[in-house]
């Protein structure tokens, strides 16, 4: 399953699948410090929230260049060359509709938009999101 809400700083073009992901690359781009060093970050850390866009509003566009595309090639090779080009039947709308629609539905985008929420993490969070746990310890 794709996961919808990624995470990431506002200047970040590569987001993350968790908070912690975001904190612990804050924490690399600073050179991994150490707990007494952790005070050269500039706390808290506002985090965006962000979501996968939505591109199902291309499904009539995509069935419209489906069946462009797919009786252009049948009329350049069955069609009658004086005759114009083949018109779709209600049955063809359909059921490019129907393809262009799980298409849209199906496909993952890359492309993130902000939510508008914002996740504040404060030195404190961030050094418990860290501590050892006793499965950890082991």
């Amino acid at each position: 399953m794709t996961q919808e809400k990624l995470y990431g700083l506002e200047h970040w073009e590569k987001l993350e699948t968790t908070t912690e992901d975001v904190i612990e690359r804050v924490l690399e781009d600073y050179g991994d410090p150490l707990d007494d060093e952790l005070d050269r970050i500039n706390w808290p850390i506002v985090i965006q929230v962000y979501k996968r866009m939505d591109v199902k509003h291309h499904a009539d566009k995509i069935a419209e260049l489906v069946l462009e595309v797919a009786l252009e090639r049948l009329d350049e090779e069955y069609s009658d060359p004086d005759q114009d080009g083949t018109k779709p039947t209600p049955m063809m709308l359909e059921a490019a509709r129907a393809f262009a629609e799980v298409v849209t539905e199906d496909y993952v985008t890359w492309a993130c938009e902000p939510t508008g929420e914002k996740i504040t993490v404060t030195l404190e969070q961030a050094k418990k999101m860290f501590e050892p746990t006793e499965e950890t310890k082991l």
